[in-house]
């Protein structure tokens, strides 16, 4: 176990030679790990060890990642999920949000980067799961963001969408404006999210161009867990 863990990690892909990858560099870092080959035993395996996070492939036969996910917080999981894929498009990221999803993580991905993501999603679940605020403006400066993330990781959305909206009035922060764009989306304002979105593009034009498909999930996977959140 670590500082950050009581129970395993579950690790959930189809392929073996990925879990036992992802396994070999979790334990490395001193978790201890389970897997599970497919969604039903994730969701079997989930409620008997009562996993600390999470790591769940998207592409699985039976049910897929978002369908796992969706049937893990309708059986009382509220733990981090980090979803792990090799394909990815903007409507699979915003589902994922939507199933209470903030971490991504895209395939092939290296020990460094998994084992990052993974403390990353236990630092902030652990930090919030222990602090709620009445009031956005008390949340410590530096920490919205993050706080925001685990709203939604609760499908807490209109709490995550009033600390967003308290953070995007500059367009400085391109995570936030791509997750108060999803809530928008999820909420069926696609009008307020097509806004916020193509703000983002305005801030993003100079490096990857947001009318990508998988933009959306890029940016959650490879900025995220490489910068403060």
């Amino acid at each position: 176990m670590t500082s950050l863990t009581r129970n395993p990690i579950l690790v959930v892909d189809d392929e073996q030679t990925i879990r036992l990858g992802f396994s070999v560099a979790l334990r490395s870092a001193g978790f201890d790990v389970e897997v599970a080959v497919d969604g039903s035993e994730a969701v079997e395996l989930a409620m008997e060890i009562n996993p600390d996070c999470i790591l769940l492939d998207l592409r699985m036969p039976g049910l897929d990642g978002l369908q796992t996910a969706e049937t893990l917080r309708a059986a009382g999981f509220c733990g981090p999920i980090v979803l792990a894929s090799a394909f990815a498009d903007h409507s699979t990221a915003v589902a994922a949000i939507g199933a209470g999803i903030t971490d991504f993580l895209t395939k092939p991905i290296k020990p460094t980067e998994l084992r990052y993501a993974v403390n990353h999603a236990l630092s902030r679940h652990v930090r919030f799961s222990r602090a709620a605020y009445a009031d956005p403006a008390d949340i410590p400066p530096g920490l919205a963001r993050s706080y925001a993330k685990y709203c939604l990781s609760q499908r807490r959305r209109s709490e995550a969408m009033a600390v967003l909206r308290g953070l995007t009035g500059d367009s400085s922060d391109l995570q936030c404006l791509l997750l108060l764009g999803a809530i928008y989306e999820l909420e069926g304002d696609i009008e307020g999210a097509g806004e916020i979105f193509v703000r983002a593009a305005d801030l993003r034009a100079h490096s990857v161009p947001i009318a990508s498909s998988t933009e959306l999930f890029k940016v959650f996977s490879h900025s995220d867990h490489r910068s403060a959140d």
